[in-house]
């Protein structure tokens, strides 16, 4: 009975293992704010474009991304202290710019830079097949097909569950306030998983080489972060308003996307967001947009307009490259610079609507494309 107790004791321990770490880390941050300017109401419009400045600083502590963010606004107008899942603060802090914007007299941006610290100390608990650290999922051990996070988990760490080819559904609890970098990247049976509205932060690569089948993108995130659902098999896409950038590779190499449904008005489009989509047919964005990436739809070889109804920032070089089926493409506002070789290899492309100032000496526009100039 004894050596019962004690092998039963041990098994608990085994089942309960803590380990304690404490981390302190100084981070450079910028970020980037837009607002439309209505009602020639530049003080409103500032406002708004510091509330959209989102200062955020990650840092992988024992497997976790602790993510310290807060906003331009919060520490300008209010000052108060970085939100944080940790003791996350702003150390100092710099507004490079704030004014209109050069190329788009309707538009008012800020651009600032912020030290932040992140300091962590917490407890790492192993229970069942979880490695839980503060409510954060930092590792898994099964091969489930079907998995129920607990509730009361408010993220998922680093890598937590990458590479685990047997899931192929997660279910998510309304606690979860963020997913770290590469937590389900290259699970290659992971077709569906819901992403609750509570849900403030998807990391780069979080499901990376996931064949995701629907994806509805919670309301509290602002940015979708590089190569987050590249590689997923989702025929529609819709992005809510909240959220103001897409990072690079986001979205690439989704080749069963039909169609991309955008905001009335919408920040920037990394490079090689949208590469190789080789199923998206048409893309319109209803009001102003900012920067569209290098490579951004490269190789959509089955696109064949593409509208711009509002003002446009840059196009980046060859951000249509290869795009053999484009026929049409629109910009009804105004247009920074058209990039080199931005519509290389569009042999289809038979005509163009742009402002009659829009230089198009560099896009490489094919033989016999008609350029109509307004």
């Amino acid at each position: 009975m004894k050596n019962l107790k004690i092998l039963f004791a041990i098994i608990i321990l085994i089942a309960t293992t803590v380990f304690v770490y404490a981390e302190e880390e100084t981070k450079q941050v910028e970020a980037t704010g837009y607002a439309t300017i209505e009602n020639n109401d530049i003080s409103k419009a500032r406002e708004e474009a510091l509330n959209n400045a989102k200062i955020e600083a990650l840092e992988m502590v024992c497997g976790v991304f602790i993510r310290a963010n807060s906003t331009a606004k919060d520490y300008d107008i209010a000052s108060k202290t970085i939100e944080s899942y940790t003791n996350g603060y702003i150390k100092n802090f710099n507004i490079s710019e704030d004014k209109k914007s050069d190329t788009d007299e309707n538009t008012y941006f800020v651009k600032i830079k912020a030290k932040v610290v992140i300091k962590d100390i917490g407890n790492f608990v192993q229970k069942g097949k979880f490695t839980i650290k503060d409510k954060i999922i930092t590792a898994y051990i099964g091969n489930d097909a079907v998995l129920e996070i607990p509730k009361g988990i408010i993220g998922i760490g680093y890598e937590a569950f990458s590479d685990c080819n047997s899931l192929q559904k997660i279910i998510l609890p309304d606690s979860i306030k963020y997913i770290s970098d590469k937590s389900f990247a290259n699970c290659k049976s992971l077709k569906n998983i819901n992403l609750p509205n509570n849900i403030e932060f998807i990391g780069n690569s979080a499901f990376r080489n996931c064949p995701i089948k629907e994806i509805i993108i919670p309301k509290k995130i602002n940015k979708i972060y590089d190569y987050a659902f590249a590689g997923a098999k989702i025929t529609e896409l819709i992005i809510p308003k909240n959220i103001n950038n897409i990072g690079d590779f986001a979205f690439s190499l989704c080749g069963s996307l039909e169609t991309i449904t955008f905001p009335n008005n919408f920040g920037n489009i990394g490079k090689n967001a949208f590469q190789i989509c080789k199923s998206l047919e048409t893309v319109t964005f209803p009001g102003n947009v900012g920067d569209i990436g290098a490579w951004a739809f490269s190789g959509c070889d089955s696109l064949e307009s593409v509208t711009f109804s509002g003002n446009v920032g840059d196009i980046g070089e060859t951000a249509f490259w290869n795009c053999e089926s484009l026929n049409s493409v629109t910009f009804s506002g105004n247009v920074g610079d058209i990039g080199e070789g931005a519509f290389k290899n569009a042999y289809n492309l038979k005509t163009i609507k742009v402002p009659k100032e829009i230089d198009l000496s560099k896009a490489s526009l094919p033989d016999g494309c008609e350029i109509i100039r307004y």
